[in-house]
């Protein structure tokens, strides 16, 4: 009687474990520079290119899509991906992300910004993650 129970208790915690484990909707984001830090546009735009990998657990693949997180920054500063809304198809996605601003908005953020993954159905943000932006010097 006391090992079925002990067996109960652990089917019991590891059903629980893959029941959140499956149910878990984090994102993990890493930002890989290009060989090219950054290029100037005609216009006269910076911009920055990344390519995003994006790793998550669980059975979705969440409709997710990307904006800096502070929000004095966000007319400045433009994020531009191949999808809208882009899908995570798998546990392991790559994208390419692009940053366009005006050169003295380095100045101005200290080329640091909060980028923000967002599920696009709900809305919820699934998670955060800090890039560092470059260009050319500005007086």
């Amino acid at each position: 009687p006391r090992s079925f129970i002990y067996a109960f208790i652990g089917v019991f915690f590891i059903g629980a474990f893959v029941f959140f484990l499956n149910k878990s909707t984090s994102i993990n984001m890493v930002f890989i520079r290009s060989k090219v830090p950054f290029t100037v546009s005609q216009e006269g735009k910076v911009l920055n290119n990344f390519q995003l990998k994006l790793s998550h657990q669980g059975d979705s693949r969440p409709k997710v899509e990307f904006r800096v997180k502070e929000v004095e920054y966000q007319k400045d500063i433009e994020l531009i991906t191949p999808s809208h809304p882009t899908i995570l198809k798998t546990a392991d996605h790559k994208a390419v992300i692009f940053f366009r601003f005006a050169p003295e908005f380095l100045k101005k953020s200290g080329g640091k910004i909060t980028v923000e993954t967002i599920d696009s159905e709900t809305g919820v943000v699934l998670s955060e993650k800090e890039v560092s932006l470059v260009g050319p010097l500005v007086d």
